[in-house]
C-alpha cells in the first residue's frame, strides 16, 4: 500500500515469525555475513535476524542464490502476505517447514 495525499492511512507490514531450526545451520552464517546473496537481512539484537519478502516479480533477481530453505520460508510468508520474516530461536517452529538440527 503506498500512502498518497489523501490517503493519512499508515502503511503496516506483516511479520512471520520463523523458528532458526526451519533454516540450516549454513543458512545461518550466511545470513550473518553475506548480504549479496539473498534478500536483505539485519540481524537482531543478539541473535536471529529480519529477512525482507522480495516481491514475486523480484525473484530473479534477488532469490536467484537463495538458499532453497529460505526460498521455501520466503514462499510460505508471501502465501501470507507478509513482508517480512523474523527468525529467531525463541520463535516455534513453523507447521510445514523443514526443521534442521544446529
Amino acid at each position: 500500500m503506498t500512502n498518497t495525499p489523501q490517503d493519512d492511512t499508515p502503511q503496516i507490514w506483516k511479520i512471520m515469525q520463523a523458528w532458526t531450526g526451519n533454516i540450516t545451520p549454513a543458512t545461518g552464517a550466511m545470513l550473518d555475513v553475506d548480504h549479496d546473496s539473498v534478500p536483505v537481512t539485519y540481524p537482531k539484537r543478539d541473535y536471529g535476524w529480519f529477512v525482507t519478502v522480495p516481491e514475486e516479480d523480484a525473484d530473479d533477481f534477488l532469490l536467484k542464490d537463495c538458499p532453497s530453505d529460505l526460498k521455501e520460508m520466503i514462499e510460505l510468508a508471501r502465501k501470507h502476505d507478509c513482508q517480512w520474516i523474523e527468525i529467531d530461536q525463541d520463535n516455534d517452529p513453523v507447521p510445514g517447514l523443514p526443521e534442521y538440527e544446529w
